[in-house]
């Protein structure tokens, strides 16, 4: 069963004042760290705390349930408030509750939302590569809390025992492998590799690995050393 939460980002430049509440699984909460562009406030916001080095605190708050989360995550919105209507320091331009978990798209939405993705990646202003290794910076220092790590890992198993998860990522995979990009991603990560077993596995690794892997032997065949 996927495991859903809500999450407040707060700003430890200013007495630690929250900025943003979400409902989220999985990495969501983290999301918001990749490097992106949108006229957003939030996302304005999160730029110039990571153009000042500023690590932002992501307080992850557990709930029983999707329908719970979102719940979460309106009553932390009305409860601390909105900066755009005047209640408080919150940068959310909604009052939550309305995510798109569960939502079906026709064949025809989809269609536009893929034509609307296109036009984005071809018109997408390149990202500045210090920019891009703030954020990556910033990500490596929150992974660093053992707890963090701890609960990003529990989310992730529960979601991954879903078999509904398991199954689209199966086929988001495959899908991937099909691409001429993933077919070069395979022979590039096969280069210089070699199989090898151990009677009972066969694996394809670098040589100077096989050091490190008593009763594994070269070959693909199992059980058989064929020097290759």
């Amino acid at each position: 069963m996927t495991q859903f939460y809500a999450y407040i980002y707060r700003d430890p430049s200013r007495a630690n004042e929250p900025i943003y509440v979400g409902k989220g699984s999985g990495r969501r909460a983290w999301a918001h760290l990749k490097p992106i562009k949108r006229r957003h406030p939030f996302t304005q916001r999160l730029n110039k705390m990571i153009r000042e080095n500023i690590q932002p605190d992501i307080e992850v708050i557990d709930a029983i349930n999707e329908d719970h989360a979102f719940f979460l995550e309106k009553c932390l919105i009305a409860v601390i408030g909105r900066k755009d209507l005047g209640k408080g320091p919150l940068l959310n331009r909604t009052d939550g509750g309305e995510g798109n978990s569960g939502r079906v798209h026709t064949e025809e939405s989809r269609k536009r939302m893929s034509e609307a993705q296109k036009r984005a990646q071809v018109h997408k202003p390149q990202q500045q590569p210090h920019r891009i290794e703030q954020r990556k910076a910033i990500a490596f220092e929150l992974m660093k809390d053992p707890d963090r790590r701890a609960k990003i890992s529990a989310s992730c198993k529960q979601s991954f025992s879903d078999p509904e998860v398991r199954a689209r990522r199966t086929e988001s995979q495959r899908k991937a492998a099909a691409t001429d990009a993933g077919k070069l991603q395979r022979i590039m990560a096969a280069k210089g590799r070699i199989w090898v077993n151990n009677g009972k596995h066969c694996l394809r690794v670098l040589p100077e690995e096989l050091i490190n892997m008593p009763g594994f032997v070269k070959g693909r065949k199992l059980g058989e050393d064929n020097g290759s």
